[in-house]
């Protein structure tokens, strides 16, 4: 009977297993297919099914990353610890491990395997910062967080709520918070609502009211995500899934991706919702940053070509079409994601990164562009930067209140909306005079201007009795710059250090009299030579970083005062035109015996879309390809002109003339545009901004086709080299 009992035993069970396979095979498929399509915490529990049965590497692997994109870091790295343990472990996954460690402030713990993980991949340079952010962690978190008084705003959700801009009395968030819209769909890589767009009013703090829906026009079954309002805030630029008029437009993995939208407000209604330029379902592009004056946009993309995760690209518009996205370069972007962008009116770039060094997850940073680069970004510390994700940071004009997301604890839910104002109270007074070195005398209507590295210069004008006086930050270092024609314009540091046991510290600045340089230009148009009013001229001194501007009169001129002492470059502006630059204008070793007067006349291009420009001096000889040296004098004007428009992107293209076979003219052609595309980028123009194009023989310029005979000066005509700003 026993025999009996477990014969019959084996048979259920062998008739069990086909079963239990199948269901192993159920769940791993149906986790498999939710991963694929980013619905991470969808796959979470069938993942946990199927690893009941027994180990498996790549589902582990899989799990922890399913952890780690949903933000839960305790679990992500209990797997993590087993998964890089394993002999098949990769080198992707000591790189996840070590910043869910980040994420989880244990930072030696991270140092090690972001040392494993360069030691497996030595060519990723990043490797090093990371390394780097885990030894100066201490500096990072060491900030008076008693500067800023932050506030978690009192209308955040147990969902996430994130990325508030300013807007009429109150602001506009994204939140995924429940039920307050019509739309019940959930996303499925958090597990909640899709994302809409909110309105709060009120004020700030913790005083904000209710939030409503933004606009029905505008919020949808999906995401409605970072917006940013145009001038009048009557434009607004947002982000949306590819989603419109009721239709999806998928990737072709079956990705519904992120696009940017435009509307504008007509009636009290938000109307003529249009999808921008440059949208493509392959990849995403959103987190929109307009420009004050509308006519530059910031965003971020993960399209083919950039340096990593998400870049951030800028784009100029140009009458009513926009120049091709350029990248911000390797300064900016990196292999990780650089997200939210917002540009600020006085020009700094603050963004979010988990690629440069920080304290882990998104970081916040702002950088600048100096006229020719972007400057290498700064970690805005704590309290704004912690070891979660920081992220979304807007700031008012004068850098003392705003907002910023995070996910760090203490939050009422995923992401938290934090309003951030300067402590007034804590600002230190510094007063001063200035005086003649020779006289004593005080010097009245001096421009006094106050650096602190990071936000706008202070500027201000001395009374008559040549006093002034401004408001420090604690624990912060400053230069000031003191500047007037007739003297030398003479540079302060100024260290908190040495005025610790002051109360109210007094400078008193001494300046040499000095005979200053007359800069005078007139500025017309390069084609008709008639004068150009309104051009914005900016004078920068580079010897001491300071800079003013003013406008081209109506006869097209313009005029400066040098100090003797200084170099300088000179940036004209004007809607419509190329931007010019004039650099290294030097006045060291000036004196009165010498000519004091500089002339500047400058004819300035019209930009046109697709118009094409031809670069002079390009000659190459016979079946050559070669950059002669006088081509590459035309081809650093060509750098120069990139330089001051860093927002467009050109095709260059070269042409050749009827001889030889169209096949080889085409290959000769492409090899000549290819060598001065890579000539202007071995000067630090980047990559993406060129497009070399050989045409051949297909763009004649007259009659000299095949079979036609022309003297040598109509050949030479069609062997030329060009660029153009492209458009849409």
């Amino acid at each position: 009977m026993k025999i009996h009992n477990k014969i019959v035993f084996i048979i259920s069970l062998l008739l069990l297993l086909p079963a239990l396979v199948f269901s192993q095979g159920y769940f791993l498929n149906r986790a498999n297919r939710y991963y694929d399509q980013q619905a991470y915490s969808k796959a979470i529990e069938p993942y946990i099914n199927y690893l009941a049965s027994g180990d498996d590497f790549r589902v582990m692997a899989k799990l922890a990353n399913c952890y780690r994109l949903t933000n839960d870091g305790v679990k992500a790295e209990r797997l993590y610890e087993v998964v890089v343990r394993s002999n098949e472990a990769l080198p992707i996954h000591y790189l996840n491990y070590a910043k869910t460690l980040m994420g989880n402030k244990k930072y030696s713990e991270a140092k090690d395997w972001f040392i494993e993980y360069y030691k497996a991949v030595p060519s990723d340079k990043y490797a090093q910062d990371y390394i780097r952010a885990c030894e100066n962690v201490d500096l990072l978190l060491k900030s008076d967080s008693t500067k800023y008084k932050v506030f978690n705003l009192n209308i955040n959700s147990e969902q996430s709520d994130f990325g508030a801009t300013s807007y009429k009395d109150g602001i506009v968030y994204a939140s995924a918070r429940e039920g307050q819209t019509k739309f019940f769909m959930r996303f499925g890589w958090t597990d909640e609502p899709y994302l809409d767009l909110y309105f709060s009013s009120g004020g700030h703090q913790d005083k904000f009211r209710e939030p409503v829906p933004f606009s029905d026009k505008i919020n949808t079954k999906f995401h409605e995500g970072p917006l940013s309002f145009a001038t009048g805030q009557t434009f607004v630029y947002f982000t949306r899934n590819n989603f419109n008029k009721g239709k999806t437009n998928l990737s072709s993995a079956g990705i519904n991706k992120l696009s940017i939208y435009t509307a504008c407000e007509k009636n009290d209604e938000w109307d003529e919702i249009k999808l921008f330029d440059f949208n493509n379902p392959e990849y995403s592009i959103g987190h929109p940053s307009i420009s004050t004056d509308g006519k530059v946009l910031y965003f971020i993309s993960d399209m083919p070509g950039g340096f990593g995760g998400t870049d951030i690209y800028v784009c100029r518009k140009l009458g009513f079409n926009w120049t091709k996205p350029v990248n911000l370069g390797a300064n900016v972007n990196t292999s990780g994601n650089e997200m939210f962008p917002f540009i600020h009116p006085d020009g700094s770039l603050y963004f979010s990164s988990d690629g440069h060094v920080g304290l882990g997850g998104l970081d916040i940073f702002v950088t600048r562009y100096n006229g020719f680069k972007w400057e290498h970004p700064i970690n805005l510390k704590h309290p704004f930067n912690s070891s979660k994700d920081d992220f979304a940071y807007t700031v008012n004009k004068t850098h003392t209140i705003g907002y910023f997301s995070s996910n760090r604890e203490g939050g009422k839910g995923g992401d938290d909306i934090y309003y951030f104002e300067k402590n007034l109270d804590l600002l230190k007074g510094l007063k001063g005079r200035v005086i003649s070195a020779a006289s004593k005398m005080p010097i009245g209507e001096v421009n006094v201007i106050l650096q602190d590295y990071i936000n706008t210069d202070m500027q201000k004008l001395t009374n008559p009795e040549g006093a002034f006086d401004f408001k420090l930050d604690p624990g912060q270092n400053y230069n000031i710059v003191v500047s007037k024609p007739g003297f030398k314009t003479k540079s302060v540091s100024y260290s908190e250090i040495d005025y610790k046991n002051i109360m109210e510290p007094y400078l008193e600045i001494e300046l040499e009299s000095s005979i200053w340089i007359k800069l005078e230009g007139f500025i017309s148009d390069a084609e008709t030579n008639t004068p150009i009013d309104l051009v914005s001229v900016e004078l920068k001194n580079q010897t001491y970083d300071i800079s003013t501007t003013m406008n081209s009169t109506a006869e097209g001129k313009f005029e400066f005062d040098l100090d003797p002492q200084s170099i300088y470059v000179v940036v004209f502006k004007k809607d419509g035109y190329f931007s010019e630059s004039i650099n290294d204008l030097s006045t060291f070793g000036k004196s009165e015996s010498e000519i004091i007067h500089y002339d500047v006349l400058l004819g300035m291009k019209r930009m046109v879309v697709d118009k094409a420009i031809e670069l002079k001096d390009i000659y190459y000889d016979l079946n050559k390809w070669d950059l002669k040296p006088k081509a590459l004098k035309e081809c650093d004007k060509l750098v120069g002109l990139l330089q001051s428009n860093p927002h467009i992107t050109i095709e260059l293209s070269s042409h050749t003339d009827s001889r030889a076979s169209d096949e080889y003219n085409l290959e000769l052609s492409q090899k000549r545009a290819d060598a001065v595309a890579e000539y202007v980028i071995s000067k630090g123009i980047e990559k993406s901004r060129i497009i070399p194009k050989g045409y051949g023989e297909t763009r004649l310029k007259n009659n000299c086709a095949n079979g036609v005979p022309c003297p040598e000066s109509l050949h030479q005509q069609n062997r030329r080299t060009e660029f153009k700003v492209i458009g849409n």
